[in-house]
């Protein structure tokens, strides 16, 4: 987010009636599990690390840890106003009413296929008025891994 914001990195002030989202705080979306602070602090780390390496000055303007890092909501077809999200099949005509009230009022942003991906396979898009001016965007994906342990440790004879 723009300096202006407040917040750090790490400590973000997010507004959700504009589908950005701080660490931990609920998005009413099963689809949109909140933002967990331990990826969040990874995250500054790395940003911080490469804003250094380029010649950055820790505390001067312009230096990530001092902005706030939002994670900004998806829109899927499943959110409840999903009909009024997807018009054509693409979010980027959505107009949030800048609301709480349901999953993805506060708008966000959209996968999209076909003609609405602009002559691509697939693409991303955002509603009205996202991302917040003055913002940058980081496109992250982010996966957990699970181990499975075979639970058998007997033998047969």
């Amino acid at each position: 987010m723009p300096p202006s914001n407040g917040g750090t990195c790490t400590a973000p002030k997010c507004d959700n009636t504009k589908g950005l989202y701080a660490p931990g705080q609920a998005t009413g979306s099963a689809g949109n599990p909140p933002l967990d602070q331990d990826v969040l602090d990874k995250f500054c780390v790395t940003l911080e690390q490469n804003y250094i390496a380029g010649n950055g000055i820790a505390g001067a303007p312009g230096d990530p840890d001092l902005q706030s890092v939002c994670m900004l909501y998806q829109l899927t077809s499943a959110d409840p106003n999903g009909g009024g999200e997807f018009t054509g099949g693409t979010c980027s005509a959505y107009t949030p009413p800048g609301n709480t009230m349901a999953p993805g009022n506060g708008g966000g942003w959209c996968y999209v296929t076909g003609g609405a991906a602009g002559g691509c396979a697939q693409g991303v898009q955002f509603s009205t008025n996202l991302p917040p001016a003055g913002s940058v965007t980081y496109l992250s994906c982010i996966e957990q891994s699970i181990s499975v342990v075979n639970a058998s440790s007997g033998s047969s004879m």
